[in-house]
């Protein structure tokens, strides 16, 4: 699953935080996922605030490119949707894990992650 699945009630309160923090003009999703899009600006990237998830022992700070991507020719959707419209379970998402090597502690139940460029070879 390339997006991440958050909380409806979650989603909202993320999506009412952006729409005021972020520049630019909204509109309408071309994915027909009813989430929040915006033009494209000029520079490339939308300016949006810092994310971070709070995972159980780790806070994951969610890299600004991950944030939104393009999802059709001029518009830039976020990579957040509530739980329910594509899966009823939360999921971080394929878009989100980019350039982190993720390692499981099965023993003692943990998760940790590391920023890495996984376009270089190691």
């Amino acid at each position: 699953m390339p997006l991440s699945i958050i909380p409806k009630s979650m989603y909202e309160e993320v999506e009412s935080v952006l729409v005021k923090a972020v520049k630019g003009v909204h509109v309408d999703d071309p994915r027909k996922a009813d989430g929040l899009c915006n033009k494209s600006p000029e520079s490339g990237e939308l300016d949006s605030p810092t994310m971070i998830a709070y995972f159980e022992g780790v806070d994951l700070a969610l890299p600004q490119k991950s944030n939104f991507v393009e999802a059709a020719k001029g518009v830039v959707c976020l990579t957040l949707v509530p739980a329910g419209l594509y899966a009823p379970i939360n999921v971080l998402g394929n878009i989100h894990q980019r350039d982190y090597l993720i390692g499981f502690d099965l023993e003692n139940r943990k998760v940790d992650f590391l920023p890495t460029n996984c376009s270089k070879p190691h």
